[in-house]
């Protein structure tokens, strides 16, 4: 968050056509770097949770108590 103020404040002192240029080229190359790492971590623990999901085991039907109030009626 700080890294975004500190880039639009950049963006407002720059005097140039260059330099406003810089900025933004900047603040998006920075904005993509962080969604890119928020992808790649988001893509390791989707791949790591499929990994580790069992798929032995299977559930069917009401459990527990609800198992108990329907086997009652």
């Amino acid at each position: 968050m700080a890294g975004m103020v500190n880039a639009g404040q950049v963006a407002d002192r720059a005097t140039t056509q260059a330099q406003k240029a810089g900025a933004a080229l900047g603040a998006t190359l920075g904005m993509g770097m962080i969604f890119i790492l928020w992808f790649v971590v988001l893509a390791a623990t989707l791949i790591l949770g499929l990994f580790l999901k069992k798929s032995s085991i299977v559930e069917h039907g009401p459990t527990g108590s609800l198992a108990q109030a329907t086997a009652l009626e």
